[in-house]
């Protein structure tokens, strides 16, 4: 199956956690939502940082969104009272039929294919 990434994996990795790092190395093609991409981007420091964030995204492969994805989001949102940027995540995950590689346990309880490899 295929690996995504949730944001707080690849924020761990930027900030050094040894457990994010090892996730990471396990999985040669790697994919994020566009929802995590501009997630990480965001918290990039000044200008310098944001090229080094800019940099390690390019490592992933980015999944947008579809209408699909979109209507099954709203469902999550609805039935599960999530956040939209958590919903959309989840939901690209699984129309995508990918793993989800995170650190929110509320998700794991929830989806079968997604995964906590690791607290904090």
């Amino acid at each position: 199956m295929k690996a995504m990434f949730d944001s707080n994996i690849l924020m761990d990795y930027l900030n050094k956690v040894d457990f994010a790092r090892e996730i990471l190395r396990q999985h040669k093609t790697r994919y994020i939502s566009i929802v995590t991409y501009i997630e990480v981007l965001v918290g990039a420091k000044g200008a310098q940082g944001e090229i080094i964030v800019r940099g390690f995204l390019n490592k992933f492969k980015i999944v947008d969104i579809s209408s699909k994805t979109a209507d099954l989001t709203v469902k999550l949102i609805k039935e599960f009272r999530f956040k939209s940027p958590d919903a959309l995540i989840v939901a690209t995950s699984l129309e995508e039929n990918m793993t989800l590689f995170t650190r929110d346990e509320t998700l794991f309880d929830k989806f079968s294919n997604v995964v906590c490899p690791y607290q904090l």
